[in-house]
């Protein structure tokens, strides 16, 4: 199966990837991304529990 992604999306997903290995915050996140702190409050990025 191959699934194709928008730049804005795979750039999203590289920063979820640093989030979850703890590379940057998610202040970082939200600024990287260009959304507000406040709406990555409400984004599910935060690390997930193994």
């Amino acid at each position: 199966m191959l699934v194709s992604m928008s730049d804005k999306e795979l750039k999203r997903l590289s920063v979820l990837q640093e989030i979850c290995d703890q590379r940057i915050t998610q202040s970082q996140a939200a600024q990287l991304l260009h959304i507000s702190e406040r709406m990555s409050n409400k984004t599910p990025i935060k690390p997930l529990e193994e």
